[in-house]
């Protein structure tokens, strides 16, 4: 999910940050279809990728040793797809 975020991220700011002069930007040897980022670039992303670890670590906790202690039952349970879930 990070590396799709990364991509999607460095796309967006690649095709925003057209030069206005005839100089063609750098590119990065790692990946030749895109420019090197500014540093403001890096850090707006190093900035998107904390808030998405803060959003997880908010909602999930921190790993799944919740889920290995529920009961099959309870396994059962959460992952039972619902009749109403399907007619909405």
């Amino acid at each position: 999910m990070t590396t799709t975020l990364l991509v999607l991220t460095l796309t967006v700011f690649g095709a925003a940050d057209t030069p206005t002069t005839k100089e063609k930007p750098k590119h990065s040897p790692y990946a030749p279809s895109l420019p090197y980022l500014t540093k403001e670039e890096e850090e707006k992303i190093d900035e998107i990728i904390e808030n998405k670890r803060s959003m997880a670590q908010a909602i999930v906790g921190s790993g799944e040793e919740w889920l290995t202690k529920l009961s099959t039952a309870e396994l059962l349970e959460l992952l039972t797809l619902r009749t109403a879930a399907v007619q909405q």
